[in-house]
C-alpha cells in the first residue's frame, strides 16, 4: 500500500503542473520545405542553440498547429521555415535570416532581441501565435 501511495505522490508531481499549449504558426509557405521549431527555456540554452524541445513540422497548409505540453515555466519559441529544404536557417553576410522566421513575443519589427525580451511565461492552458515574416 506504501508503494502505491508513493508511486501516485510521484506521478501526480510529476505531471500537476503541466500545461497542454496549442502552438499555432500562420504565415506559411504551402508546401516550400519544412517549419522548423524550438523551444528554450533559458537564456543560456538561447544563446548556445540547445532547445529543451525540438520539431520539424510539414508546411502543408499555410496554417499549422502543435500541441505541446510544458511545466510551467519561461518559453521562448522559435520557428523558421526551411524554404531551400537544407535544414538550416541561411542568413546574409550581416547574420539577418533569408528564410521566413517567427519568434514568440516578437512583433517582426526591429532587431527581435533576446531571451528575456522574447519569452512568455507558461502558467496555463493557452494558444500562442506564431507569425513567420520574411526579415
Amino acid at each position: 500500500m506504501k508503494k502505491i501511495i508513493l508511486f501516485l505522490f510521484i506521478a501526480y508531481n510529476l505531471f500537476a503542473n503541466n500545461y497542454i499549449i496549442n502552438l499555432r504558426i500562420n504565415n506559411i509557405y504551402k508546401n516550400k520545405g519544412n517549419i522548423y521549431l524550438k523551444i528554450f527555456n533559458s537564456k543560456k540554452s538561447y544563446k548556445r542553440d540547445i532547445p529543451l524541445k525540438q520539431f520539424i513540422l510539414s508546411s502543408d497548409n499555410n496554417e499549422i498547429s502543435k500541441k505541446i505540453t510544458l511545466p510551467n515555466n519561461y518559453y521562448l519559441f522559435s520557428v523558421f521555415q526551411d524554404i531551400n529544404n537544407n535544414k538550416k536557417l541561411d542568413k546574409n553576410f550581416l547574420g539577418i535570416p533569408k528564410e521566413p522566421v517567427g519568434l514568440s513575443n516578437y512583433n517582426g519589427k526591429g532587431i527581435p532581441g533576446g531571451f528575456d525580451k522574447l519569452k512568455i511565461y507558461i502558467d496555463k492552458n493557452s494558444t500562442i501565435e506564431i507569425k513567420l515574416k520574411k526579415i
